[in-house]
This record gives structure tokens, C-alpha cells and sequence, in this order.
């Protein structure tokens, strides 16, 4: 039973119907818009009219106040005599019932200048009070408007009164008359709606809007409070409310004049019903003629497309038969058909006739289809049997058994090979030999290569590669070359499993020299490997470096997390190691927390430099152990063969050498060597051992740089830098002897003579009246692990005196991620106190959001490694937008150090930084000089002392 389908005549007459009823519609509609557009424009500017005749009939009734006013000064003064301002207040008394009934008149008051007020009469006279006391000091009349109970008309003229004293007098009427002429003239309902938080019930208080003045209240007040509980109040414009079967404009105009604190609104009612009700007649006309017309087309068409429709029904009809392959049927349906075979130019017709011919050639086609098919399938079991023979021979081999074609792809490999890689049949189709089981050596490349191309016949050699279960395999392989009938060449390649025995022998040479912990070379390998890297430099005449690479405080993780926390922290540290150098290079451990890399045959010594940038890069990274996250950095070394030393002894000791440099110079970097540095590390004794006196002998002092807002307006605080004063080398810098002391522990005594210091010099300034500066501190890390710390902070406050509020500690962002759940716990202690926090260098190190999130911190420090480029470079002012955005996400405060440029000021400003420090403003000060400069800065910004 066939599946009756929606004609297509009438899927056309449907189209053709929907796309002219649309346009029908479409013209309609645009007509409708267009005719609601004008009605809407005449409104629109009857409306302005009507507002500007409105403020002009104002003007006219403060101008007629005025008059008045003059008028009344002449009744209270015929003989232009002045008077006092008792005697102005009896005249005014007297004749102001007369004038407030015939002027209408809702307040009156007139004042002096030594009496203030002398008389006010009416509702409100507070209104006059402003006006008047403008028009005593212009000496001249003043005119204004006021709507805040209700909406008055103002008007003020000043007066002399005896001994040359000046008063004022002043008047205020209603505007109601103005409506109501309104109304009268235009026939539209006017009144004044005033902007009011305490609305009367009794008027409008959905929009909170009182009704001041407006004419036929009565029937325009339940328009009004309808149209507030349909629609929200949206200030000026254009209300419509459709009500009893009219269509109710309602436009509201804001009154000019008032002041800011006054708002007021004129409001117009007209009923535009009739106007709507013509734009809808004629766009019913139109949408009715455009009906008619399409039911005119769709009756013309059908009556022209049913007969041509009818064939092709039948064409379409046929046309299923094909796909069945019933072809005689196809034919008898239009061969039994009157007119079949005649010549026409009809499309229907040539349409039929191609669908028969159609029949003819697929009914050929198919035939021959089926009698290849035959043939093929015959061929196929031919080629079945052969096929199957042959893999049975290959497949029961307890070996993996591959043919290669001349560019080594393969071509066939045996069950036991596919069984030992896990591979199906076509997966090892065409994939190169060291692709399947291994990458080769130098030598047995280019020895393949011979076999490929025909020079070599036989090849042996073994490969690596890992098998289904992700073991690592070696194979022992004998190449052959094969020459085949049609005098092609193929590489038939059998390899046996040798893992077991290379295995034993790997085992025991690898014991020998491999540190069990790392599994990296031992010292004992690195020795040999070393020394035989020598020799092959001195032949080859290149050249090789060795890294020496120190992790930084490393003894603090074993000594507060534990040494199973810090052999795991090992083991990762040399696995990243391995991943930045070279396949060819060497990474070994020889002891405690001591790597040692050698770089071979290197091109130059810059390719050496920017592989122990990414050392140091990569070590600094996030480290995830027993669910804590830890964070290191690395002092490295580094020692040029042969330029630095001849033999592997001289090559690690001055690369050690160099390595102490960088751990001098502030750790997390690399050193080249020097003959220098060798001095150095004598210089270097001599500093520590000067260090353990420096605080006795009272040698140091600190330093103090000021903090600025960042609209530059005042000083919010400075930095207590430490300097060193040495008896013999003068002014040591902090970056060479800060990292002696956390070496040595003297950091402890040192930090807590700093806190004392800078508390002392706090209170000081306190006293002298700088009393809002804030004293920014660097704790160290050995400093704030130090149980004592906490005793010393409380000691140093009980006798000095100093808020708390007003410190501000700041710690290194590298220490805290070194260990931060301990460094937390101990911050809480100190936030406890009531000083604030503050993460110093922030956006060097490798901080988690979700410690930051939890540390009880109130400032971030932009690096100054990050400032100083900002102009130059993008990723920085990237970085600098990003921690400034991190902070106002946390809601902390941002400050950014080495501030030195203009254009650092404002690319900072604009990015929404709290506060700055650097050059720019001024350099690390002593406490006198640094006082006189706050004092300067003060007086300079006109800042109150």
C-alpha cells in the first residue's frame, strides 16, 4: 500500500500563498507603522508647544511679581523715605491682606541684613528665604521657581532701609492659573506632578509623584493612578494607557529652572483614541484587499499546474521501480500512455522518455555488474587459499618475522610479532621499522640504508621498543635482502627476543653507577663520563660544559617536613632535570641535594646559558608531595671545558666555585666562573666571619624609602632597609651579606635588631607629628620559622609603644610556597598581633591560588623586575595588570616597587595600583633625610600636619 504524500500543486499553491499573504502583510503592517509614526510626531510637537507656551506664560507671571513688588514698595513708601525695619514690618502687616487677595498671593516675607526675616506671611515662606538674601547681595530683583510641596512662582526685589542697611522683599504664587489657562487653550488636561519620597496616598504613589496643580482633578486623578499601577515610572516621555476603550496619552516634561534638589514635571492627558482608531480601519482595508488577491492567484494556479502536475506525480511514482530493479514495469506504465513515442517540445514528455531510456541502460548495467561480481569472487578464493598457506608458515614461528619494502614501511609482519606489539594486521601496514620496534644508532641507519638500497645483503643489530604489556623488549635482528619474481626487492627481517640476557648484564653495570635514590649516574660514573667527554672534546676540539646545581635551603625542607619528603622532592627535581637537557647530555647526582650536568659538544656558550635558564625555570615550578605543595629554586654553576680546567677534578671544583657565586649573589640564578671567583669565595669567608661582629660593633644602620598613594597626594609609609657600614669595605649592599646570614643563622639576631630599630624610629616620628606612617619590615625565612619570633615582635611592642595597625611585615612569595602550610600557621600568629601582611617580589615565584586565598595577607608587592619594563615590554606589563587584577580580586592592596619613570606612574595609575615606591619619588633614605623628606613632601602637596 503506498504512502500517500501532500501533492506538490498544493505544496506550491501553499509557498506562493504564505509569500504573498507575507507581503501583503509586510506593506500593511509598514503602512500601519508609518501612519502611527505621524500621529506620534504631531503629538509629539503639540507637546513641545505646549510645554514652551507653558514656560513663557511663567516668565510672564514672575515678570507681573516683579511688577508688583516695585508697586508695593511705592505703597509702603510714597515719599521714598527709608524705613526701619520695624517700621517696613507694620506696612507690610498692614497691606498684606489687601495684596493677597487681589494678586493671589501665597507667601510673602521680606528681610534685612542685621535682622534676617522681619516678616513672613503664607504657607511655607522658607521658599523666599535663598531668593531674598540673592537679591540683598546682587541689589537687583531676582526671580525663580521652587516645587517642593507645591509648585510657586518666585519673586524678589531689594530694598533700602535707614542707616543704609539693605533688606529685600519677596513674593510667591501658585501656578495654577497657568494650568488652567493651559487647559483652556490647548483643550488638553495640563497639571505639575512633583518628585517627592513622601507621596500622599491620595495621589500618585507607584511613581512617588504629588499632584500640585491640575485642572479637572477630578477626572484626570483615577487616569493617573491606573496608569502608575500598570507601567513604571521612566521619567520624561510618553505614557499610553488604554482604558475603557481609549487610547490616553499622558507625556510628562521636566520644569526648567528649579534646582538640583527639586524635581517637577509638567503633565498633559489627551485622549488620541480617534487618531488609532483611523490607522486601524485603513490597515483592515489594506490586509482585506491583499486576501482577496491571493485567493484570485492561488485558484489561477491550481487551474494551470493540475494536468502537467498529475504527469510528474507519475514520473516520480516510477521511479522507486528503478531502485527494485523492476524495469518492465517502469516501461509499461508510460509505454501504455496516448501520445508515447511522438515528438513534442513538451518538458513532460522528454522528461518520460528519458525516465525509459533510463529503465534500458540500468537494466544493461546490471547485468554486467553481476557477471564481474562472479568473476571476482572466484579470483578472491584463489587468492584466499594461497594467502592462508603462506601466513600459517610465518605465523607458527616462535620469532617476529617482517618484511619491509625498499624505504623500510612494512609490508607483512607475523602473528608473533603483531601479538608481541598488540597490533592488528593493518596497523602494522606501511609504518616504518623503527617506528614498530625501536629507533636505530647512527651506525645501524646508515648500514639500513645500504640494505635498502641494494650495497648491503645481510645486517645484524638489536633494537628497544615496548610490547603490548608497555615492557620494554630488546630484539636481536638479521636483516636479508629478497629479490622477487618481477625483480622487485624487499627486506625479509627476523628478529629474536633477547630480553632476559641483556637485561642481567644492563642490571649489574647499572648498579655499579647509578645513585639508588634518583637513579641517576653516581659520582663514580660521572667521573668516567667525564673523563672520557674530555677526551673525546680534545680529539673532536670542541667543547664541554659542566653545571654545577645546588638546591636552595633545601636542609630547611628535611629539617621541618622530614627526609621521606625530601627524597621525594629529589626524585622529582631530577626528573625535571632530565627533561630540559639533551638526550645526549648527562644529569647525575653526587650526593645530598649536589646535581652535576654535563653539556656536550656544545655550539656555543649562549646555547649553555639558556639551558640553565630552563634549569632554573623548571626547578622552580610547583611540587606536589604528600598533598603538600613545596617550592625550591637552585643556585648552578658552570665551568667551560677547556677554558676553566683540563681534567674532570678542576671542571667540577670551579664550577662548585661558581656555584657558591650564584648562592651569593641572592640564589635562583647561574654563575659563569671566574679566576675572580675564587677570590670571591676567600672575600666571601672573610664577610662571615666580619658578620658575627657587625651587630656588636653597632655597624649597621637602616635605611628608609617612602611609599606613595597612587594619585600622589601623600606619603602612606616606608621600607626599613638594613645597610651594612664595614670598617674596611665601606658600604656592603644587602644582596652579599643577607644570604650569608640565613646561611650561617645569624638572620635570627640581625632581623631582631631590625624590628627594634625601625619600631624606635617609628615611634619617633610619631612624636615629632607623623603619626600615619607606616612602617613596611622584611622578615626572612629562618626568621619567621624561629620560635622566638613571636616573643620578640610582643617584647619589642610593649616597649616602644608602637600601634600595631601602623607595621607592616613583608615576606618573600618563593618562601611561603616553599613550605606553606608551616609558613600559614605561623602568619595567623603574627596577624593575630594586629600587623599586617604583605607578600613581597610577588609574581617571581610560582604561587597557588589556593594557598594565596587562604594566607592572611592585606598587600601584594609588584617585583620590580616586572616595573621596569613597563613601556618596553608586554609581558611584563601584562604580568603587572594581572597581579593588580589578582589583588582587587582578593581584595588586597597592590603596591609596586622600582618605580623610576613617568610612564610607570601612569601605566600604573590606570591599571588601578593602591601605592608606589622606587627612584621616581626617592631613593632608600636615612631616618633624618628621610623625615625631611616626608616633611618637604607634605608641605609641597599642601598636606595638613
Amino acid at each position: 500500500m503506498h504512502r500517500r504524500f501532500f501533492s506538490l500543486k498544493w505544496k506550491l499553491l501553499l509557498l506562493m500563498t504564505g509569500v504573498l499573504f507575507t507581503l501583503g502583510l509586510a506593506v500593511s503592517g509598514i503602512s500601519y507603522l508609518h501612519e502611527e509614526n505621524l500621529l506620534e510626531s504631531e503629538r509629539q510637537k503639540q507637546h513641545r508647544e505646549n510645554v514652551a507656551e507653558l514656560e513663557r506664560q511663567i516668565r510672564a507671571v514672575q515678570q507681573q511679581l516683579i511688577k508688583r513688588l516695585e508697586y508695593l514698595t511705592l505703597l509702603i513708601q510714597p515719599d521714598d523715605k527709608t524705613l526701619t525695619p520695624s517700621q517696613l514690618q507694620q506696612k507690610l502687616a498692614r497691606h498684606y491682606s489687601f495684596v493677597e487677595v487681589l494678586w493671589g498671593l501665597e507667601a510673602l516675607q521680606a528681610n534685612s541684613v542685621s535682622q534676617g526675616v522681619i516678616l513672613a506671611r503664607g504657607n511655607d515662606t522658607s521658599v523666599l528665604q535663598d531668593q531674598n538674601l540673592q537679591a540683598i547681595q546682587g541689589e537687583q530683583p531676582m526671580v525663580g521657581l521652587s516645587c517642593d510641596e507645591g509648585c510657586r512662582a518666585l519673586a524678589s526685589v531689594p530694598l533700602m532701609l535707614s542707616d543704609g542697611e539693605t533688606g529685600s522683599l519677596g513674593v510667591a504664587t501658585s501656578l495654577a492659573e497657568v494650568v488652567l489657562q493651559s487647559q483652556q487653550r490647548t483643550g488638553w488636561d495640563t497639571g505639575v506632578l512633583i518628585k517627592n519620597e513622601m507621596v500622599e496616598p491620595a495621589t500618585l504613589p507607584d511613581w512617588q509623584l504629588n499632584i500640585v496643580a491640575m485642572s479637572n482633578i477630578s477626572r484626570v486623578l483615577p487616569q493617573l493612578r491606573a496608569l502608575t499601577e500598570q507601567q513604571n515610572f521612566r521619567g520624561s516621555g510618553s505614557y499610553l494607557l488604554q482604558q475603557e476603550g481609549r487610547s490616553i496619552e499622558v507625556s510628562l516634561t521636566p520644569l526648567q529652572g528649579l534646582d538640583d534638589r527639586q524635581q517637577a514635571y509638567w503633565v498633559q492627558i489627551a485622549d488620541v483614541s480617534s487618531g488609532y482608531a483611523d490607522i486601524q480601519k485603513t490597515f483592515i482595508i489594506q490586509l482585506g484587499i491583499t486576501l482577496g488577491s491571493l485567493f484570485a492567484s492561488g485558484f489561477l494556479i491550481v487551474s494551470l499546474l493540475n494536468a502537467p502536475m498529475r504527469k510528474l506525480g507519475q514520473v516520480a511514482a516510477t521511479l522507486p521501480s528503478l531502485a527494485l530493479r523492476d524495469f518492465d514495469h517502469v516501461r509499461n506504465q508510460f509505454e501504455n500512455q496516448k501520445g508515447f513515442g511522438k515528438e513534442s517540445d513538451d518538458e513532460l514528455s522528454l522528461l518520460i522518455r528519458s525516465t525509459v531510456q533510463l529503465a534500458d541502460e540500468l537494466e544493461r548495467l546490471d547485468r554486467e555488474m553481476r557477471m564481474r561480481n562472479l568473476k571476482l569472487e572466484r579470483s578472491s578464493q584463489q587468492l584466499s587459499r594461497q594467502k592462508d598457506f603462506a601466513s600459517g608458515l610465518l605465523d607458527n614461528a616462535q620469532a617476529v618475522i617482517l618484511v619491509q619494502d625498499t624505504q623500510g614501511r612494512c609490508k607483512s609482519l607475523n602473528r608473533f610479532g603483531r601479538q608481541l606489539l598488540g597490533h592488528s594486521e593493518w596497523q602494522s601496514q606501511t609504518r616504518d621499522f623503527h617506528e614498530l620496534f625501536g629507533e636505530l644508532n647512527k651506525d645501524s641507519v646508515s648500514q639500513m640504508e645500504e640494505l635498502y638500497t641494494g650495497m648491503r645483503h645481510h645486517f645484524r643489530h638489536e633494537t628497544r621498543c615496548f610490547d603490548v604489556y608497555g615492557n620494554l623488549r630488546t630484539l636481536s635482528w638479521i636483516h636479508s635482502s629478497l629479490t622477487q619474481n618481477d625483480r622487485s626487492h624487499s627486506i625479509l627481517s627476523i628478529g629474536m627476543d633477547v630480553t632476559e640476557q641483556v637485561k642481567v648484564q644492563r642490571q649489574l653495570r647499572w648498579l655499579a653507577n647509578h645513585d639508588s635514590l634518583t637513579n641517576l649516574p653516581n659520582r663514580s660514573s660521572l667521573q668516567q663520563q667525564l673523563h672520557r667527554r674530555i677526551e673525546q672534546a680534545r680529539d673532536r676540539q670542541s667543547q664541554l660544559a659542566v653545571m654545577f646545581c645546588d638546591l636552595d635551603n633545601f636542609k630547611q625542607i628535611n629539617d621541618t617536613l622530614g627526609h621521606p619528603v625530601g627524597d621525594e622532592l629529589l626524585i622529582q627535581v631530577a626528573e625535571r632535570l632530565k627533561r630540559v637537557v639533551r638526550h645526549q647530555d648527562t644529569v647525575a647526582r653526587i650526593g645530598g641535594d649536589e646535581f652535576v650536568i654535563l653539556i656536550d659538544d656544545h655550539s656555543h656558550g649562549e646555547e649553555v646559558l639558556k639551558t640553565a635558564d630552563s634549569m632554573l625555570e623548571c626547578l622552580e615550578a610547583t611540587y606536589n608531595i604528600q598533598g603538600q605543595e613545596l617550592y625550591i629554586s637552585a643556585s648552578i654553576g658552570i665551568a667551560f671545558y677547556p677554558e676553566h680546567g683540563g681534567d674532570a677534578t678542576a671542571l667540577i671544583k670551579n664550577a662548585d666555585i661558581a656555584m657558591y657565586q650564584s648562592k651569593s649573589d641572592g640564589r635562583k640564578q647561574y654563575s659563569v666562573y671566574s679566576h675572580a671567583q675564587s677570590q670571591g669565595m676567600e672575600e666571601r669567608l672573610n664577610l662571615t666571619a666580619d658578620l658575627r661582629h657587625g651587630l656588636q660593633r653597632n655597624e649597621f644602620e637602616l635605611y628608609y624609602q617612602p611609599q606613595v598613594s597612587i594619585d600622589e597626594a601623600r606619603i602612606v609609609g616606608v621600607e626599613a632597609l638594613i645597610r651594612w657600614h664595614h670598617p674596611e669595605q665601606g658600604m656592603v649592599p644587602p644582596d652579599k651579606f643577607i644570604g650569608i646570614a640565613e646561611e650561617t643563622g645569624q638572620i635570627i639576631d640581625m632581623g631582631r635588631w631590625i624590628i627594634r630599630e625601625a619600631c624606635q624610629q617609628l615611634q619617633s616620628w610619631s612624636r615629632d607629628g607623623m603619626s600615619d606612617v607606616r612602617m613596611s619590615i622584611n622578615l626572612a625565612g629562618p626568621q619567621i620559622m624561629s620560635d622566638s619570633l613571636l616573643d620578640d615582635i610582643r617584647r619589642v611592642l610593649e616597649e616602644t609603644g608602637v600601634d600595631p595597625n601602623s607595621l607592616e611585615f613583608e615576606i618573600t612569595e618563593s618562601f611561603i610556597m616553599s613550605q606553606p602550610e608551616n609558613t600559614i600557621a605561623r602568619l595567623n600568629q603574627i596577624k593575630s598581633l594586629g600587623i599586617k601582611l604583605s607578600i613581597d617580589d610577588f609574581g617571581t615565584g610560582y604561587s597557588s591560588l589556593g594557598y594565596l586565598k587562604r594566607l592572611p595577607i592585606d598587600k601584594l608587592k609588584i617585583d620590580k623586575s616586572f616595573v621596569f619594563d613597563i613601556g618596553r615590554c608586554s609581558d611584563d606589563e601584562a604580568i603587572a595588570v594581572a597581579v593588580i587584577g589578582l589583588g582587587q580580586s582578593l581584595n588586597l592592596q597592590v603596591i609596586a616597587e622600582g618605580v623610576e619613570e613617568a610612564q610607570h606612574v601612569e601605566f600604573l595609575r590606570d591599571h588601578g595600583c593602591d601605592e608606589l615606591q622606587g627612584f621616581y619619588y626617592s631613593k632608600p633614605l636615612p631616618a633624618d633625610d628621610c623625615a625631611d623628606f616626608i616633611r618637604h613632601y607634605r608641605v609641597e602637596k599642601q598636606i595638613p600636619q
